[in-house]
């Protein structure tokens, strides 16, 4: 079976909406009531080449005060697994600093602790101690 060349359909969705026509259709979908928006609206804001906390930009667009962001399905994914992953890591972190509590470990030592399993700068590990140690 062929594989399925991603690229393309990437560029094709991408051409299709940057045209200021389809911007407006589509933000028509979304925000019916506001039947008076004009192409001239509408502005394309993705930006090219540019990764925020590991994901990007797809295609993005404004219409007068409301800013309109696409995303494929797989980078959908990427941005769920990004957060289910440092959410993840917090409840470590959380459950870590309650546990050497609970066994009488000082906090200079929960501190440092912290820093070698997950590799925390010690002033972070320090605000992670004193965050979770009163619970």
């Amino acid at each position: 079976m062929a594989e399925m060349k991603y690229t393309a359909k990437d560029s094709v969705f991408s051409y299709v909406f940057r045209q200021p026509e389809n911007m407006r259709q589509l933000y028509l979908a979304l925000h019916p009531e506001d039947t008076d928006v004009t192409e001239a609206d509408c502005k394309l804001v993705t930006l090219e080449h540019i990764r925020t906390n590991g994901m990007t930009n797809d295609l993005g667009f404004q219409v007068r005060d409301i800013m309109v962001t696409l995303f494929d399905q797989e980078r959908v994914m990427e941005i769920h697994d990004y957060n289910v992953a440092k959410e993840a890591r917090e409840e470590g972190i959380r459950a870590m600093v309650l546990t050497l509590k609970e066994f009488a470990v000082d906090k200079t030592a929960a501190v440092q602790r912290l820093v070698k399993q997950f590799e925390l700068l010690p002033q972070v590990a320090e605000e992670k101690v004193a965050q979770y140690w009163e619970q």
